[in-house]
């Protein structure tokens, strides 16, 4: 209320109008009335507002309250993407809904919380005695592939089905073993990895850090050969399992591939004689330029077109009689 405001304007205005007075009283009167009447109602608006003031109680602290909470509500509405106040209202109910819906349900949660700790004890129980089982049978297993492998060709590897439980620290479920927290899966507690050593006097390692590609063929053959009546995936397949091997060895091999195809579907390429001798149906597969373009072909082929094949992998492509026959021998042989 301090200043010129309207009050003083209007005073000001009044005397100008007087002055005028002086020269035209008639047309002054009438302006005069006029500001007087504002000069009232302004004293009165003065007086309302100077009593209204002194009713009114101005806190710092209320304030600061009310700009913490504007600004609490709009990094709610922010956070949880809500256009307005009332949005944002309905979704704090639907939340306290929800809240005492589960905290009606702690009798069930309680319940549920028992068992799954049966559930994990029972689990527990079932993994020690697999672990077991797998620990004992682990030791067969290795030993029957050294006696594999050495009819394969590998007559100086050391074969060890390693079998371990990882413990954890983070695992949402895992299980106690003599005091150890043991990684829990749907696959029990353990760990299995192939150690292998090639030549004697070599330490063991990871079969897929040591094995060429055709050694872990023939490895993976003599494990396929032991398990073949368990396995239960019905279609193997064997690319270049005959690398570094002939001979004997190579048959040997034949021998094994048509053992595990009397319960499994085999799918083997090969480039031994030996080996495609033992097949039951037999394709060849060749590439071509035609056009500019390569072109790979795949013929499924006739008995006959079958020794003819087998007699160029033992000759080359120029086919003898002598090929031929020895061809049908080893085929022969295979049967």
């Amino acid at each position: 209320m301090e200043g010129d405001g309207a009050i003083e304007f209007l005073d000001k205005a009044k005397a100008h109008m007087e002055e005028v007075a002086e020269i035209d009283k008639k047309a002054a009167q009438e302006r005069i009335a006029m500001i007087e009447d504002a000069l009232i109602k302004a004293e009165e608006a003065k007086s309302f507002f100077l009593e209204y003031a002194d009713t009114v109680e101005f806190d710092k602290d209320i304030l600061s309250q009310t700009e913490d909470r504007i600004t609490l509500i709009e990094s709610l509405m922010k956070k949880y993407k809500k256009e307005n106040v009332a949005a944002l209202i309905k979704y704090e109910k639907e939340l306290s809904e929800e809240k005492k819906k589960i905290e009606l349900n702690s009798g069930a949660i309680a319940e549920k919380e028992a068992e799954r700790k049966k559930l994990l004890k029972e689990l527990t129980a079932l993994s020690a005695e697999l672990s077991d089982l797998r620990h004992k049978k682990s030791v067969e297993l290795g030993a029957k592939i050294e006696q594999e492998l050495k009819g394969l060709g590998i007559s100086k590897a050391s074969f060890d089905v390693r079998v371990t439980e990882p413990e954890t620290d983070n695992a949402r479920i895992f299980a106690e073993i003599k005091g150890k927290k043991v990684r829990l899966s749907s696959d029990g507690i353990n760990e299995v990895e192939f150690m292998i050593s090639l030549n004697a006097g070599e330490e063991l390692k990871p079969l897929v850090r040591v094995a060429s590609g055709g050694e872990v063929s023939r490895i993976m053959l003599s494990v396929k050969n032991i398990l073949s009546s368990a396995d239960i995936i019905p279609v193997l397949v064997f690319d270049e399992i005959d690398t570094g091997i002939s001979g004997k060895i190579a048959q040997a091999t034949g021998k094994k591939l048509k053992e595990i195809s009397k319960k499994k579907q085999l799918i083997c390429i090969t480039h031994l004689p030996q080996i495609a001798a033992f097949s039951d149906t037999h394709f060849s597969v060749a590439k071509g330029t035609q056009d500019g373009k390569t072109h790979t072909t795949i013929n499924l082929l006739t008995s006959k077109e079958k020794t003819v094949e087998v007699a160029k992998l033992l000759s080359g492509e120029t086919v003898t009689d002598a090929s031929l026959k020895a061809a049908q021998d080893l085929i022969n042989e295979a049967v």
